[in-house]
């Protein structure tokens, strides 16, 4: 588990626990994943969607990831596991390993995932794109 604490909007908590509540997994993998997500959302720190800060990890953020064995930085786009992303990210869907382990941390953060090679060490370069700092930047003053 990864000790740096998490926040996660409520409509993204709402939204994440009918998915987790609501999915009937079909195999083992599937069900390990929707258990690791409970995880996540267990410890995270719920804020309302006005309240989160502009540089954390939310649903359909667009986020530079840098690998720190290899200092390759990726951009992705944190999905619904349907959802294609769009423009020059890459999708990363909540239920990977990966896009559970991003949800809710913030610019300079590093976390560890899970991969088939072993544990990745990964750094929050920049969120580019945040779906609530836009909403924000909509509601008059």
């Amino acid at each position: 588990m990864n000790p740096t604490e998490i926040h996660v909007t409520k409509p993204d908590f709402q939204r994440l626990e009918h998915l987790v509540n609501g999915w009937w997994a079909t195999d083992d993998r599937t069900r390990e994943l929707l258990e690791l997500l409970q995880q996540e959302l267990d410890r995270a720190l719920i804020v309302e969607s006005e309240e989160v800060d502009p540089d954390r990890i939310t649903l359909g953020s667009e986020v530079a990831l840098r690998d720190l064995h290899t200092g390759e930085v990726t951009v992705y786009r944190l999905a619904w596991p349907r959802d294609a992303a769009s423009g020059d990210s890459l999708p990363l869907s909540i239920l990977s390993p990966m896009g559970i382990s991003a949800l809710g941390y913030r610019e300079g953060d590093q976390f560890e995932v899970a991969a088939p090679g072993g544990k990745r060490r990964l750094r929050v370069e920049e969120v580019r794109y945040q779906p609530e700092r836009r909403l924000r930047a909509a509601q008059p003053a």
